[in-house]
Order: structure tokens, then sequence, then C-alpha cells
């Protein structure tokens, strides 16, 4: 096996090395030599439509000297191929059973954006929505009708800092020690609110009572009526974007999980947008 191969001239030999199914836009494996066990990702063939391999890499930089993410063993800007260390026993944020779960998350995604990291590129919010649209063919939901809302809300993007811009469960890892915030593909300057309802919307957190857990944890306060309106606007902006996204994605792979994503966030979107008119 040719990547068994690469990466044994990595890390040695290999006692095992299997097929890690976990994400969505990479394929992953459980790689273990003698003494070591490591993740190794690798980009699936149309990733580049998706990320910017310049981006990650100066996000990693940018992280290095920090506790944020799981050590990091080898990086190829050019292949895409990660190799990080395994960490037994981890669960990813859903089905994690900590009671403060939701706080933990608040508290770090805090520390991240106080940390004042800097990278020299931007994830332009309004942008990647137009690149995104501009791969899809056949859009299954119109969202045109929102774009203008968009670039209202895109426009007061002023305050960034190094966001990671892409809170799934599977990038938030708890060891029994820990807290991991993983995957630094989507990673970019960006406005801290779109990391904070990226957490919310993309873990499907609508209830009230833990939004407000998650706030307080995040903000040291309950968040004001302003605040508020400002979460929601960013709210429907994420829910079209990665809306648009899921469709871009179901066309060039023709899975079912992406058809459901773009599903989902389009319902999420209508439901927003009718309690809030």
């Amino acid at each position: 096996m040719k990547l068994k191969n690469t990466i044994e001239q990595i890390l040695g030999e290999l006692v095992r090395f299997e097929r890690y199914e976990k994400g969505l836009t990479n394929h992953n494996y459980y790689a273990e030599t003698k003494n070591q066990a490591y993740i190794v990702r690798v980009p699936r063939a149309d990733n580049e439509q998706v990320v910017s391999r310049s981006h990650e890499t100066a996000a990693l930089r940018a992280i290095q000297n920090l506790d944020f993410d799981v050590p990091t063993i080898y990086y190829d800007e050019k292949s895409g191929i990660k190799i990080t260390e395994f960490i037994p026993d981890c669960q990813e944020y859903e089905p994690c059973t900590a009671q403060d779960k939701i706080e933990q998350v608040g508290r770090l995604l805090r520390k991240f954006h106080q940390a004042d990291l800097h990278c020299p590129y931007a994830f332009d919010p309004y942008e990647r929505y137009l690149q995104y649209k501009a791969h899809v063919q056949k859009p299954i939901y119109d969202l045109t009708c929102y774009e203008a809302r968009m670039r209202e809300i895109a426009s007061q993007n002023q305050h960034q800092v190094l966001c990671h811009n892409d809170l799934v469960s599977g990038n938030l890892l708890f060891s029994k020690d820990r807290l991991y915030l993983i995957d630094y593909e989507y990673a970019a300057m960006n406005d801290p609110l779109f990391d904070v309802i990226s957490f919310l919307s993309e873990n499907q957190i609508f209830d009230e009572e833990l939004r407000q857990r998650f706030y307080l944890a995040y903000f040291n306060a309950a968040p004001d009526i302003l605040l508020l309106n400002q979460l929601k606007e960013w709210e429907i902006f994420e829910d079209v974007l990665w809306c648009t996204w899921a469709m871009m994605m179901a066309e060039s792979r023709h899975e079912q999980v992406y058809l459901d994503i773009a599903k989902d966030k389009y319902q999420a979107l209508r439901a927003l947008v009718a309690n809030k008119s």
C-alpha cells in the first residue's frame, strides 16, 4: 500500500495501519508503531475547493506555542498530510457526558480568542459564500434572497482575531484531563462572534437555557439585546453559508450526508427567520 509506505518513511515501521472513520472532508487513518499511536489525515481529491493549505499552515504556526491542539508530529502543506498524536479515550462534543461540557467549550473559546493571535489570511465569510455558490450547478435551495442581508452582516465584521471557523462536534475532543480544539483547515482572521455561533449552530444547540450557559462561560456575562441581535444575524448568515457548502459537496461527492446537512441548515434557517420576523 503506497500510503502506508509513505507514512512508514515518516514514522518508522507500523504494526497497525487502518481507516479511522472520523471526519467529512478528509480520509483519516489510525497508525501505530511499537511505541506510539497516531492519527493520519489525508485530504480527499476535491479538498482544494474547500480549504486553503496556506491558511492552515499560518494558523498552525500561530498556535504552535499554545496548548489548544493535539500535538502535531508531521505536517506537509503541499500534500495536506498531517500526523498527530492519538489521544486515547477521547470523546467528541456530542457524545461527551460531562455535565459542564458546554461551559468547558465557552471557556476554551474565550481563551482562544483572547490570545489575540494573528495570521496573514482572512476568512471572509461573504467571499466564502460566493466561492461555494460558484461551484453549485443545480441548487436544491434558492438562497439568493438572503444575499443583501449577508452583505450587511459581513460589512460589520470589524474586530478580527484568529478564529477556528469550524466548531463542529468532531473538532472538540474531551479527554479525561482536558479539552482539545483540533483541525485548523478553516482557521483565519474573522469576527469572534462567527465562532460563537459556529459552535451553537453546528452542534444544533437551540435550547435557550443551554445557550445562556454557554454565553455566560464565553462572555462572563449575559449578552444584552444588541449582542443577541448580532448573534442571530450571524446565525442566519452561517446557515446560508454552510447550506451552500453542503450543496457544493453533495454535487462533488454524491454522498447523502451532505444532502442531510443542507436540509438541516435550510430548515434551521427558515425557523430562525420566521422566529425573528
